[in-house]
């Protein structure tokens, strides 16, 4: 039964496309992560350190 909406078109793809729109700023993201992990963790280490003696 349609109740009034349109129906959703059926149709068969022999191959399906991919295009990467979000991989350049995913690299990007994980370049920048890892730049920036060894700041991160030795700030959260002094910080420990101030608060814990």
């Amino acid at each position: 039964m349609n109740l009034g909406r349109p129906r959703i078109p059926l149709i068969e793809a022999k191959q399906a496309e991919y295009r990467p729109v979000m991989h350049d700023p995913w690299v990007a993201a994980i370049a920048s992560a890892r730049r920036n992990v060894g700041n991160l963790m030795a700030a959260e280490l002094a910080s420990h350190i101030v608060h814990n003696g």
